[in-house]
């Protein structure tokens, strides 16, 4: 018991001051022996810490360079110099321009008026870096639930999905070079009362919506209720819109059955937003880039149909009405902004045992093959060993010794890329789709069709995703919104013409004179670039002692980084057994959670010299806040 209580006292103790120097030794390390290492507090190491140390019951140092929790997953931090100032007081994490996480900034023009109102509120903002969300049935939410990490994380739903319209072919209402938002339909009752389909379309969406559900619910036994409720989610079991019979022959839907037909060899280069404008879907283009680019999540035009695409369609579709049909949105958004997901499966970690330290540069690692350990220096002196290390993003230059190239990414293969992640962050005064205020928390799409005025050539035809937060998402002020863009882009692309056409079509960055105006007015703003991973994930898992993650992805959602994550255990400590049954991507870092009702097993901790400790219950409670 004294050992657990002045590991508790450890702790709790206040954080450093900033006097000592950050090359100091961690003195508090009982050992230097580990049976894992893991330097960062992303998310996907942040899963691989709680798992091994939870669920393997293995010994586990959980360190980071900077002097928060996050890294590319994180928040924008307060600028503390003008060397480092990105904006009005705000900055990239130093962590991440250092390692070339960060590639490229700019500044977006905003009223300067509001500068003291925002420096006055700065500190009740929380900017991600990488906003993402989740969905109510994706691999996110089994890991919170399972690993118990919901104890830490809040999460409000996604109000309402957008997808843009140009208004320059007049067929839409609105000025020339402005965009309309078309909503994307949740519901049967919302599809019917769209005016924008016709009778044909409406049952075309239909028939494939209640193809993707069967697809989606197939061998789970899960009943969302009666089909032919008004307000049940699209695609709901029912009996009025059925799929006929003799159509069911022309293709195997998303032909991933493993047929050799026409069809089927057909689709395998066919886009998702071709395939449902192909019969016999024949929907029409903007209900196409509706599916494909808000509910299938696809980052370009000429996505393919197999492969992510596909399942994020299954995942969406399973995910709507999960939590009943009075929310029959998919999407989660986590409160205080995405960068609480890894810190809350960082305190899974540090409750099951795990030992997290931060401020703790890595000089260098080297891989002892004569002796099948790694071991790792930090920059204050320590020499740690272990038998597993998993490396994350943003934690400085580190000298690696002993290792392949092609198990590291080099900054060199990074530059060789040609495509990049481009962001922008805005504080703005109003919701950019109208004042209604179940419009606040919202996911738009905005395809390059809709994007005629663009400064450049787009020959790869990405898409523009945005998300807008409101002062329900703990993330900022009332009467305040932040809309997070995203979207990928070759880097010969200047990083201020990515956005333009956006950022003068929907917004306000200047105030008018006298008059009010309708459009959103941008109080802060900022816009970086970040190299893209796509290329850095193929390579990354080599061995079974040594995991390097690239960090964030264009993706809005947690989906790939919890797969690469659940892959890189699988790497790490995975069977051939297992290995050879599934794949890794499918099995979960954490088993299924007890379900309500069960007695919890009495709580033990052990001690170094294996004897058992019960705790009380208020120990045992400081324990796990902790």
């Amino acid at each position: 018991k004294n050992q657990i209580r002045r590991r508790l006292r450890h702790m709790t103790e206040e954080k450093n001051d900033g006097k000592k120097d950050e090359n100091e030794p961690a003195e508090s390390f009982p050992t230097r022996a580990f049976d894992v290492i893991v330097l960062g507090t992303g998310l996907a190491e942040s899963l691989i810490a709680s798992s091994a140390s939870k669920i393997g019951k293995k010994s586990v140092l959980l360190l980071d360079a900077n002097d928060h929790y996050g890294n590319s997953f994180g928040t924008l931090t307060e600028a503390r110099g003008t060397d480092e100032t990105l904006f009005k007081g705000w900055s990239v994490p130093v962590c991440l321009t250092r390692s070339g996480a960060v590639l490229e900034t700019h500044d977006v023009v905003t009223i300067d008026d509001d500068e003291c109102l925002l420096a006055s509120l700065r500190r009740k903002f929380s900017v991600d870096v990488a906003f993402k969300f989740s969905l109510g049935d994706d691999r996110l939410t089994e890991e919170v639930c399972n690993s118990e990490a919901y104890k830490y994380l809040e999460f409000k739903t996604l109000e309402k999905s957008f997808v843009c319209v140009g208004t320059s072919d007049g067929k839409t209402n609105g000025k020339k070079g402005e965009f309309e938002f078309v909503p994307v339909p949740a519901s049967r009752a919302e599809i019917f009362e769209n005016a924008r389909l016709s009778p044909t379309e409406k049952r075309g969406l239909m028939r494939f919506l209640k193809k993707a559900r069967d697809v989606a619910l197939e061998g789970t036994g899960v009943n969302y209720g009666r089909g032919d409720d008004a307000n049940a989610p699209i695609g709901a079991p029912g009996t009025e819109y059925t799929l006929d019979a003799e159509r069911e022959d022309e293709g195997t839907f998303f032909a991933n059955d493993g047929d050799n037909n026409s069809s089927s060899s057909s689709s395998k280069n066919t886009s998702m937003k071709a395939f449902l404008m192909e019969s016999p879907n024949d929907l029409s283009e903007i209900t196409s880039d509706a599916v494909a680019h808000c509910v299938s999540f696809c980052p370009s035009v000429t996505t393919k149909l197999r492969g992510r695409a596909s399942e994020m369609l299954i995942t969406y579709i399973r995910s709507m009405g999960k939590y009943g049909p009075e929310t029959p949105q998919a999407g989660l958004i986590p409160l205080y902004g995405s960068g609480e997901v890894a810190q809350a499966f960082c305190r899974v970690a540090a409750v099951s045992g795990a030992i997290t330290a931060l401020r703790q540069p890595i000089k260098k690692i080297e891989r002892k093959n004569s002796e099948s350990h790694i071991e790792v220096l930090t920059k204050g002196g320590r020499v740690l060993t272990c038998k597993k290390l998993v490396l994350g993003d943003a934690q400085g230059d580190i000298e690696m010794v002993g290792f392949a190239n092609d198990e590291i990414i080099t900054p060199n293969r990074r530059e060789s890329s040609k495509f990049c992640i481009n962001r922008a962050v805005l504080v703005t005064n109003r919701s950019m789709v109208g004042s209604d205020e179940a419009q606040h928390r919202v996911f738009v799409a905005i395809p390059p069709a809709a994007r005629p005025g663009k400064l450049y050539k787009d020959e790869d035809e990405f898409v523009c995703f945005a998300t807008q937060l409101d002062y329900s998402s703990r993330c900022c002020p009332k009467d305040t919104f932040i809309v997070h863009l995203c979207q990928k882009s070759r880097r010969t692309v200047p990083l201020q013409d990515v956005f333009a056409d956006i950022l003068d079509n929907i917004f306000s960055k200047v105030k008018q004179n006298g008059e009010e105006t309708k459009k959103p007015t941008i109080l802060w703003g900022t816009s970086y670039r970040t190299p893209d991973v796509d290329d850095d994930i193929v390579e990354s898992f080599k061995s079974d002692d040594f995991v390097k993650f690239p960090g964030a992805d264009c993706n809005v959602t947690f989906e790939e980084t919890v797969r690469l994550a659940r892959s890189a255990n699988g790497c790490l400590f995975g069977d051939d057994a297992n290995a050879s049954s599934l794949s890794f991507d499918t099995l979960p870092l954490f088993p299924k959670a007890p379900q309500k009702g069960e007695e919890r097993e009495e709580e033990e901790e052990v001690t170094g010299d294996g004897e058992t400790i019960d705790l009380n219950e208020d120990e045992y409670a400081l324990l796990r806040d902790l």
